[in-house]
C-alpha cells in the first residue's frame, strides 16, 4: 500500500507537469518539449559483492527508461520533470550517477524543477528550485540529483555556482525512505571559475556540510545500516584547466588541489549495541591532476596521464582521512571523449578517500561516429592499514597491504546522432564497455584474481 500511494504522488507529478505543459502558450514563453530516453543492457558480471547476494558469475538484461516534459509556463519561469522506469531481470547494480543502487525494478522521480532566469540580464544565469542534476566539471563532488536551490551565472569569462541542498526522500518506489547516512545531511557549496585567457580556467569552490541528526547514545541498539558517523566538513579548492567542453588544441591540462577541515564523530558499537564514541578532528587533503596531447598522426588520437591521490592515516587524535561529499559520481570527459569515463577506475569505482591512482589513456575519434576509450589504472591505498570503500567489490581488504591491485577499461562507442523514426528525430548510441581487475596483495587469498564485467548498451533519445 506504502508503495503503491508513493507511486500515485510520482504519477500525479508527471501528469501535472504535462498538464502545465500543454497550457503553456503565451508569446515570450520558452518553448515546450518532452522526449523520453530509452536504454536497453546487457551485463556480464564475475562475482563481486557477496554481501549484497550479488555471488557467482551472473548475466543481466535491463531497462531503463526515462521520460522528461520540459515547459515555459510565464515569461522567464521554466518547468522541468524526468521520471524514471527501471526493470531487470535479476537483481542487478545500476549503472547510474545516483550511486551504489542495487534493484530489480522500480519507478521514480528523478527531476522536478522551476527555474527562473529573470534575476538579471545575462542569459546565463538563473535561479532553479526542486529536485535537480547539479554536477561539476570532474564529476568528483557533485554528480547527482537531489533536492536544492541552486543560483547558476555562466558567461564567457566568468562561471559561478551557489547552492544549498539536502535529501527528503529517496523518490523511488522500491526505496521511499533515505539510507541513514542521508537523513538530516545539509549541503552548502559555491564555486568561482575565471577564463584568464581562451581556453584556460582557474577557479576556487567551498563546500560545507553538516549531519543534523545525532547519533545512538551508549547502551542503545544498532541495526546493520544504521548511522554510525557525523559529520561537520568543510571543503575547499582550487582548479586550474584548459579547455570549456574537452580537449582544446593539442595539448590539454587540468590539476585540482583539495582540503578538507573539520571532525568527525564515531560510534563504538559492539554487536549491534552502542558503547559510546569518539571524535576526531579532520585535516586532509587531496590532489587530481592530468595531462593529455593530440599526436600528429592521421588517425586522430590523444594520449595522456593522470595521477591522484587522497590521503589517508592520522595521529595524535587528528585524522588525515579524505573524505569526498558523497555526492559525486567520479565520472567525467577527463580523456577527452565524449562518453563519461570513471575516473578512478569503471570495475572497482572506490571511493576517493585513502586512496592513490595512477592513469594512463588513450583515446582515438576517427570521426564524429566512432570513438574508443582505453584506460589502465593502479590503484593502492595512501594509508595501508586505513579504510577502503568501493561500489563494486567488498571494502575488506588485508591490512598493512595497500595493493589493490590493476585495472584495464575499455570503451567502444558507435554514435547515432540522426536517428529518424515516423517523422521524429531523435539520437543514441551502441557502447561496449569491458573492465577488468587483477586483484592485488591486498586481496589476499584473492590475489592475481582476474574479476571482469562486460555491458553493452543501446541508448536512445528521442
Amino acid at each position: 500500500m506504502i508503495r503503491a500511494r508513493h507511486l500515485a504522488i510520482i504519477v500525479l507529478s508527471l501528469l501535472s507537469a504535462v498538464t502545465t505543459a500543454a497550457a503553456a502558450t503565451d508569446p515570450g514563453v520558452e518553448p515546450s518539449g518532452h522526449g523520453v530516453r530509452i536504454k536497453v543492457s546487457g551485463l556480464v558480471e564475475s562475482d563481486t559483492d557477496p554481501g549484497l547476494g550479488l555471488t557467482g558469475d551472473r548475466e543481466s538484461l535491463y531497462l531503463d527508461v526515462k521520460p522528461w516534459i520540459r515547459s515555459g509556463v510565464a515569461p522567464h519561469w521554466t518547468l522541468y520533470a524526468r521520471g524514471q522506469l527501471f526493470a531487470s531481470t535479476s537483481t542487478t547494480r545500476l549503472d547510474s550517477e545516483e550511486g551504489n543502487i542495487v534493484s530489480d525494478g522500480f519507478v521514480g522521480l528523478r527531476q522536478f524543477w522551476v527555474d527562473y532566469d529573470g534575476l538579471t540580464p545575462y542569459p546565463g544565469e538563473s535561479l532553479r528550485i526542486g529536485r535537480q542534476r547539479l554536477r561539476n566539471r570532474d564529476g568528483i563532488f557533485l554528480d547527482t540529483d537531489i533536492e536544492a536551490a541552486a543560483w547558476r551565472f555562466d558567461t564567457t569569462l566568468l562561471r559561478a555556482d551557489l547552492f544549498a541542498a539536502r535529501r527528503f526522500a529517496g523518490w523511488r518506489t522500491d526505496s521511499w525512505h533515505l539510507e541513514d547516512e542521508d537523513r538530516g545531511r545539509f549541503n552548502l557549496y559555491g564555486n568561482l571559475g575565471w577564463q584568464w585567457q581562451p581556453g584556460h580556467w582557474l577557479a576556487g569552490f567551498v563546500m560545507y556540510q553538516r549531519d543534523g541528526e545525532r547519533l545512538a547514545g551508549s547502551g542503545q541498539g544498532i541495526d546493520a545500516g544504521g548511522r554510525r558517523t557525523r559529520r561537520d566538513f568543510l571543503w575547499y579548492g582550487l582548479r586550474a584547466e584548459s579547455a570549456d567542453r574537452g580537449p582544446a588544441g593539442p595539448a590539454a591540462y587540468w590539476l585540482t588541489l583539495m582540503g578538507l577541515s573539520g571532525s568527525r564523530e564515531d560510534l563504538l558499537v559492539d554487536n549491534d549495541m552502542v558503547l559510546g564514541s569518539t571524535r576526531v578532528d579532520v585535516d586532509a587533503w587531496a590532489v587530481d591532476l592530468g595531462a593529455s596531447w593530440q599526436l600528429p598522426l592521421a588517425l586522430p588520437l590523444r594520449v595522456g596521464a593522470a595521477w591522484a591521490l587522497a590521503s589517508g592515516g592520522g595521529e595524535g587524535g587528528t585524522s588525515r582521512l579524505f573524505t569526498a561529499s558523497g555526492l559525486g559520481s567520479n565520472r567525467s570527459r577527463f580523456a577527452g571523449s565524449r562518453s563519461r569515463i570513471y575516473r578512478f577506475g569503471d570495475f572497482l569505482r572506490p571511493e576517493f578517500s585513502n586512496l592513490r591512482v595512477a592513469t594512463l589513456f588513450a583515446t582515438v575519434r576517427p570521426d564524429e561516429r566512432y570513438e574508443g576509450v582505453v584506460l589502465v589504472e593502479d590503484v593502492r591505498l595512501d594509508d595501508p592499514d586505513g579504510p577502503y570503500g568501493s561500489d563494486l567489490l567488498p571494502g575488506s581488504v588485508v591490512p598493512g597491504n595497500g595493493d589493490i591491485g590493476r585495472e584495464l577499461d575499455i570503451c567502444l562507442t558507435r554514435y547515432l546522432d540522426t536517428l529518424r523514426w515516423h517523422g521524429i528525430q531523435g539520437r543514441g548510441y551502441l557502447r561496449l564497455r569491458s573492465s577488468m581487475l587483477l586483484a592485488g596483495a591486498a586481496y589476499g587469498e584473492d590475489e592475481d584474481s582476474l574479476f571482469y564485467r562486460l555491458t553493452l548498451d543501446f541508448f536512445l533519445d528521442f
